[in-house]
Formats: structure tokens, sequence, C-alpha cells
């Protein structure tokens, strides 16, 4: 039996195609060969079980991996947030006077039954009541309900709601909820019937929605397949305002308080997914009176393989919905897990809860001396949370994993004997390889074929100097000169009937296109006589007037050497750091209204997909940064006249316009803007966000890398393609077709009609239609051919974080060199925050080389196969069969065949890299 094992081992190790195994048990060779042999064998094996131990160690510590998806997905796939809006005055002045009740309660006064009441309801929502109120005695009535009858109405607190750039009810799109702030008013929030276990929930906890509405979306499936546009929870189809919420909140000053939520006055406001139930006052916005609140947000979409859920939530840290019951809830998210626990321990520590909170039906409200046991049982889970931080091992008595699939917002190869028997089995098994292999192969190349170009970041930081500074416009927001045409006074003739002259009228017209709240108080009917953009010209404010100092690279320079006019949807307004006219527009197509301006830009040493040309110094056009900070920035000081602020253009605000966009680009102030106001200073922090591509990328269809190289896409009206310009002709083309003239900022030909104030709302509604259209054909799965506006393969856009603070110009003590009798200025500083950025590279998903490697891998893995197989082949198809036979040949059979050189990879690695790559996805 020995012999038999031994004859046995030493054919196999003469034979086997493993080359390891050939030379530490070949007895020809001297002992000391045979012993350097052995130990290397012996020492690799220990090191291939050292790395297989570390690999699986690795995996059964982290068995899951996060990374980001190859392709970005539409807006529309999420929900729009929920926002909660809460106001911190509580009670009208009618129904109790809190300064009063203080007044009264200092000299222990005698308080009716009925202010009692109200006072004794408001100290549950007012924190800051506790300094100077103690209640004698408790009501036992339900908080809820004298909280309905204390707090402000809808009406009282919402002028008016837009959604999607069209005024809605707020009553349709909000709904009343009960925070620890009292009654607040949400959008978005999944109704109670689908988002609590109301026959787990004590009445009182919740208020009964104004509207029902059908649930197409749940957090794992995403929106149902026939789901609309107009499906609940609301959605948007674009980026920008106009797709957008919008509120108007107001409160009267009679009614403004600092008694009961202390120095803070106004709203408090805050943004959550749909399905998180919103009762806590943390994680807000504060929204001041008199103030606008712009919020931009982000989705942060994280979702998780179906793999996965047949690991252990322990180890995979996550719950699915269907996984962890809530005893409140009816959807799992840490959030909602969290205020259950909370509930809970409070519900067994205090045998009570407050009022906001979820609670069962037989849990009563803590009063008397136990008010403040359920904030010091919250005091005391998170006490615990911090001395126990960083334990893997203990997650807290709550145990509130995330859940796997979680949506936020952010505010970035020889001769051998003929056996039968072997040869099936070997064919056998070649074939089933040749079949995995032509398995994985395919599996690749469709991965490929559905994503075949991939974004990853670059090989290195760069300077801020190789991108262009962006260009900024401004728009006054006054748009005629009160010596010229005062607005004010053609309100007061039209208000008593009286007619205005011919000219008066005609600018009345003109202004319609460039105010918005003219269309408010005046209905306009066809006019044939309109010259708009000559009008304007007309009335507006000339350069000089309007840009008094600037500011570049430590510099001051006369403004008009460095910003131009530019007719853009706010009509008249003054770029900084844009190419020339005549290298934006093809001037023989674009019409002349556009092209009449002066044009003090030089040629451009710039271009989209190749940067600055070689050679270009620091004084390359367009301007670029040498740095970070102000040192290397732009200061604009803008005014206006105070006799010509006047509300009735552009409503309460005063000031500016501000846009930012490459120097390539048209300005878009109608949808993309910064408001800058009067007496006010803007600083902007500019972040670049710079996408490169590599050439390999022309050889594939624009269709299948789904963005255009500026060459590559012919616009009528611009000389360059980018999105921005591609989207602003598509829309005029659009305009026309549906209105039979275009808008006179949209770019046209000199004998295109130009819209005339009667049909500003068809040019309106035109652009959100044609957004509509798109958005329907993307939730069909059609491609919409109308616009095929793709990204460029190279772009340069600018992330700006933006400060304000109030520019105490009237108080300066000292005359500033652009101070002017009765003119307001504002003022904008432009400059980078930092000095390098991390590009961005658009490439091949795999290039030739890694198409090589991984054919190469495969085939190595599953055949054995390698390059030396490649010239074994040929040798043994071509040159072998060539070669004499010799009688000493047989003397050394098979001595020198050289073994493939992959099943040993194919046996102790394998599973364990094909488990990694499943983990990845």
């Amino acid at each position: 039996m020995k012999r038999l094992v031994v004859k046995c081992w030493t054919e196999f190790s003469a034979n086997s195609s493993i080359n390891a195994l050939r030379y530490p048990f070949n007895r020809r060779l001297p002992r000391l060969e045979q012993c350097w042999w052995r130990s290397s064998f012996l020492f690799f094996i220990g090191a291939y079980c050292f790395v297989i131990g570390t690999i699986y160690y690795k995996w059964s510590m982290n068995p899951v991996m996060i990374t980001y998806t190859q392709s970005m997905f539409p807006l529309w796939e999420v929900p729009f947030p929920a926002v909660t809006i809460c106001p911190t005055t509580k009670v009208r002045v009618e129904d109790l006077n809190l300064t009063d009740m203080l007044i009264r309660v200092q000299r222990k006064e005698t308080i009716g039954s009925d202010e009692y009441e109200k006072l004794y309801t408001l100290a549950h929502v007012c924190p800051f009541m506790k300094l100077w109120y103690k209640p004698r005695e408790e009501i036992n009535k339900s908080i809820t309900e004298m909280l309905k009858n204390v707090s402000l109405s809808i009406e009282d607190l919402f002028e008016r709601c837009y959604w999607r750039h069209t005024e809605t009810p707020c009553w349709k799109i909000l709904s009343p909820v009960i925070t620890d702030c009292g009654i607040c008013y949400t959008f978005n929030q999944l109704p109670n019937d689908h988002l609590l276990r109301k026959e787990n929930f004590n009445s009182e906890s919740i208020l009964t929605d104004p509207i029902k509405r059908a649930v197409n979306w749940n957090l794992e499936s995403g929106y149902a397949k026939k789901a609309g546009i107009h499906s609940y929870p609301f959605r948007p189809f674009a980026k920008g305002y106009r797709t957008g919420l919008a509120i108007v909140l107001k409160t009267r000053k009679n009614d403004k308080e600092f008694l009961c939520d202390g120095p803070n006055d106004g709203f408090q406001v805050s943004l959550h997914p749909p399905d998180e139930y919103k009762t806590t006052s943390n994680r807000i916005f504060r929204l001041p009176f008199q103030q606008a609140l712009l919020l931009t947000v982000r989705p942060q979409l994280t979702t998780i393989s179906r793999e996965l859920k047949k690991h252990d939530h322990s180890r995979r840290q996550c719950y699915f919905n269907d996984e962890r019951y809530l005893r409140f809830f009816k959807i799992y998210n840490s959030h909602n897990c969290n205020l259950e626990c909370f509930a809970n321990l409070t519900d067994k520590d205090c045998h009570c809860d407050t009022f906001s909170r979820p609670r069962g039906p037989n849990t009563t409200l803590c009063k008397g001396s136990r008010k403040d046991c359920p904030d010091i049982v919250q005091h005391q889970l998170e006490k615990s949370h911090q001395s126990l931080y960083g334990n893997e091992e203990w997650i807290g008595p709550c145990a509130c994993l995330p859940a796997c699939v979680t949506l936020q917002y952010d505010v970035e190869v020889s001769r051998t004997a003929f056996e039968a028997q072997k040869l099936y089995w070997w064919i056998i098994w070649i074939g089933t390889s040749l079949g995995a292999c032509a398995f994985s192969i395919v599996t690749m190349y469709r991965k490929w074929d559905a994503n075949p170009v991939t974004i990853v970041y670059g090989a290195e930081l760069e300077p801020v100097s190789t991108i262009p500074f962006p260009a900024v416009t401004v728009c006054p927001l006054t748009k005629s000169r009160m010596e010229l045409f005062n607005l004010k006074q053609a309100f007061e003739a039209l208000n008593q009937n009286i007619s205005l002259d011919e000219g008066s009228d005609e600018k009345l017209r003109t202004l319609a296109h460039v105010c918005p709240f003219l269309n408010n108080w005046k209905e306009f009917k066809d006019s044939t006589k309109e010259d708009i953009v000559l009008n304007l010209r007309s009335v507006a404010h000339t350069l000089d007037s309007v840009m008094v100092y600037c500011w570049w690279r430590s510099s001051v320079v006369p403004c008009r050497s460095i910003t131009m006019e530019r007719l853009v949807d706010d009509g008249i307004c003054y770029t900084f750091n844009s190419l020339a006219l005549d290298e934006i527009y093809r001037v023989d197509q674009i019409s002349p209204d556009f092209m009449n301006f002066s044009n003090i830009a030089p040629p451009t040493d710039w271009t989209r997909d190749y940067g600055y040309r070689p050679g270009a110094g620091v004084d390359a056009y367009p301007y670029r940064p040498l740095s970070n900070g102000l040192i290397s920035g732009v200061i604009l000081v803008a005014v206006v006249r105070q006799m010509d602020n006047e509300p009735l253009c552009s409503g309460s605000h005063t000031g500016f316009k501000l846009a930012i966009h490459p120097p390539d680009e048209v300005a878009f102030t109608d949808d993309r803007f910064y408001r800058l106001d009067t007496l006010t200073t803007l600083m902007l922090d500019l972040t670049p966000k710079v996408t490169k591509a590599t050439e390999n990328l022309r050889n594939l269809s624009p269709f299948r890398r789904n963005c255009y190289f500026s060459n590559e896409r012919f616009l009528r009206f611009f000389k360059h393609y980018n999105q921005i310009n591609c989207l602003a002709e598509c829309v005029s083309n659009y305009t026309i077709a549906k209105c039979g003239c275009a808008k006179f900022s949209m770019p046209r030909s000199e004998d295109t009609k130009i819209c005339d104030t009667s049909r500003i709302g068809c040019y309106r509604n035109a652009f959100l239609s044609l957004y509509e259209l798109m958005v329907r054909a993307s939730l069909a799965n059609e491609k919409f051919h109308s616009c095929n506006c793709m990204p460029s393969c190279a772009s340069v856009d600018y992330g700006v974080a933006i400060s304000k603070d109030v520019f105490h110009f009237h108080d300066f003590p000292l005359r500033l060199e652009f101070a002017s009798e009765g003119h307001d200025p504002s003022l904008v500083m432009v400059s980078f925050r930092d000095r390098h950025y991390a590009s961005m590279l658009r490439r091949d998903l795999v290039g030739i080389n890694q198409v090589i490697a991984e054919l190469g891998g495969l085939f190595a893995l599953l055949l054995g196969a390698s390059m030396l197989s490649l010239a074994e082949i040929v040798y043994y198809s071509c040159v072998r069969c060539l070669r004499r036979e010799g009688p000493e040949r047989t003397k050394i059979k098979g001595a020198n065949r050289l073994p493939s050189r992959g099943h040993r990879i194919h046996l102790r690695v394998d599973p364990w890299a094909q488990y990694r790559r499943h983990v990845m996805r």
C-alpha cells in the first residue's frame, strides 16, 4: 500500500500541471537542491494559508461594504423631502397676552380660569415659561384639544404656498402634526394611516389628515412602476426652485413676543425623509422674521443588495423593514425606532410621557412632580451612549440599527498516454471550465455594454489656476430710471382708470416681461408695436451708474474694463469674465439684439475640453485665479438709487440678482441665482467641480457614454456645446413651436417673432410643459428626442458657500470711494476656498489593458491558461510536428513539459474571490 501511494504521488508530481510539485520531489536532483525546493514549497504553502486566513478574517469581520454606483440617477426617483414648519409664536395676543401674564404673575394677582387654562397649555410648548411660571394645579383635559383652541391657525401662519412654481392652497399640501413645539405643519410626510399603527397609539397624539392620499412609494422598492409625476409623496422632476417648494409665512407684529421661546423669533424649519415621524425640534433651521430661507438639498440614497438579507442583521449592521417590528410605526428606520425606544423607556421608568411623543392608549401625561421625568430618562440614555461609545459589541438598550435602505438629504500545457476514461473526464472538466469562462466573459461584456463609462477621482490635486474664474452676472431688480418712467404713477393712473400715453403704455408693456408682479395688477392685450429690447435699453440703468467699484486680484480696476452688458432673462444685466459675444454666439445666426453691446473681452485662451492653451500666461482670458482667498478674487460694488426702489416690479426685494456660471455659458437669471439685497455684503466661497474626459471616449458614441464633447453636437445659435446652452436653445425652439414666438431673451434668429406682453403666460407655461414632457418620457422609459441635451464630457461648475452680513454703509464715518448721496450700495466678494481641487475623470469602465488582464485572469482561473499556454499551443500546433524524433527522447519523456500555471489559483483562491465580489455588489 505504501509503495502504491508513493508511486501515485511520484507520478502525480512528475506529470501534474502544478510546477511547484515537480522540483521538490524530483529525486534526480542533488540533496541540497531538494532541500531548497522543499523548503520553498513549505514556505509558500504557509504564506498562502496566512493570506487566505487574513482574507477570511477580514470578510468575517466586515462582510458588507458600501460603494458608489457607476451612473447618476434622475432626481424624480426619490421623493421630495418632508418639510416641517413650527412657529415660535404660539398664541394671538387677543387670546392671551404673555407680557401681561408675566406682570400679573410677578404681582401675584388672581388669574381667571380661562386664562389659567391657556397659560397651563402654553407651558407644555414654551420652554422659557419655566423661568417665570409654575402651574399651581393640574387640569385634567386633553392637551391636544386645548392646543387646538390656543394655537394659530394655518390661515394665520401661511400666506401663500407654491409647489412646482404653481400657487396651491396651503391646506391642500400641509398637514398638522403634534411636536414638542406644539401644533406644526408638515409637507410631504407620509399619511398617518400609512406610517402609524393607530391601534397602539393614544388618540390624543394624532391629528387627522385633512386630505386622504394614496401612497405609491416605499423606501426599499421606490415608486410604483405606473406611478405618475403627481404621485404621493411628491417628487421633483428637475433641479431649481421652479420645481421645488416655496412658502410665504407670516406673523402679526402684535403677536411677537419673547416669553415663550426666548430670544428667538420666526419659525423653525426641518427637513427629513417622508417616512420619518417628526415630533422633536432637533435638526432645525431657524427662519427669523422678514428673512428668506433658501434650502438647496441633495439626496443621498443608500441601497443594499438583496443577497445580504441572508446575513444576520448584527453582521450587516442594518435592518430590512420586515425584520424589526415597531409597536407604534409601520415603517422601520432608526429615527422611528429611537423615538419608540425613548417612549418605552419613559413609560417604564416614569409611568407617563410627554404629549408629543408616541404613547400607548393607557399611558398618561407626566404632570406635577413627574413632569421633568421624561427629560431625565432621555438625558440618562444619551449619557450611557456616550460612556460606551466605541464599544463595538454594545448597541444600547434600543438596538436601533440603521435601515438597510436609507434616504438622507444634504443643506460631496505535453505529451501523455491516451486513456479514454481520463480523456472523457478532462473533456467534461474542460467543457465545464469553458462554459464558466464564457459565462464570465458574457457577464463582463454586459456590464461594460450597460455602463461603458465610469467617473473616478483624478490621480492628484490640481491648482485652481488651471480653471477659469467663474463669470459673475449682476442684474438690478429696479428695471427703470424714475425720470424715464415712473412705474408708481402709471399704477396709480390705471387704478383711477386714466389712460396712459402711447410712450408710457409701451414702456409699461416692456417692463411686464422683466417685472413678475406687473401681471398681477394689469392685463395686457395683443400689440404689434412692441420693440422690447430697444425699450429695455432706453429705460435701463447704465453700466457706469450701477457698477461703481471693481476690485480684481488685489487691484482696483475700472468696472467698464472688466464688465460688459448682456441680454438675459431679467433684461439688461452686467457680466464679469464672460467670453466675448462673438465667441459664444454664431454671429450669422443669432439676432442682432444679442450682439449690439460693447465687447471688451479679448480672444479666449480656454476651452472646456483642453483647458488653457499652452503658453497662456497669468493674464490669459477668461481670467483665472492665482490662489485662494480674496487676494486672487473679485469684489464688486453695485448701487441703486433710492428713488428708483419700488415694490411694483419685483415685490418686496430690493437690490440685485447674482448668477455664478462658467464663462462659456449663458446666465439663467430667472432660474439659478442668488439674492444680493441693498446695504448687504454677500461673500461667496467657491469650490470647483471639474470633470475631465479621456480622449479614448471619443471612440464611443455620445449615447453610450452619455455626454458630448464640445465639437460633437451642433447648436444653431451657439459656437460651443454645453448642456445649459443646449437647453436654452431647446426651450426657445419649443416655445416658438408652441406659442408662435420666443421670449426676448431666448436665443433666436433675426426674423423670429418676439412674444408681446399678452403672450407672457404662454412662454412661461411652455418652459414648465417642456420639463414635464421630459419627466414623463423618462418615467415611461422612453427617449425624449426634442432636446437631447446630455452633459458635456468635460465640464466646469462651481459649488458656492454663501455668507451674508449687513453693510452699514450710511453709518460709516469716512467717505468711501464709491459713496454717493441718495444711493444704496451692495457689495459682493467672490473667491475660491482652497488653492487646489480634486478633479473627476470620465474614462472607459475597462481599458484594453484591463480587458486583457481580466480575460487572462478568467482563463488562468478556470482553464489554467496563460501567455505561456498560448506559446505552447503554437509550438505543438506548428513547430513540434516539424521536429524529427530521436531514440534518446524516450529517456527524458515528460521531463521538459511545462504544466499550466493556473489550477492552484483555481483551487485555493477562487471561492473567496467570488464571494468578495458578490458582497461588493
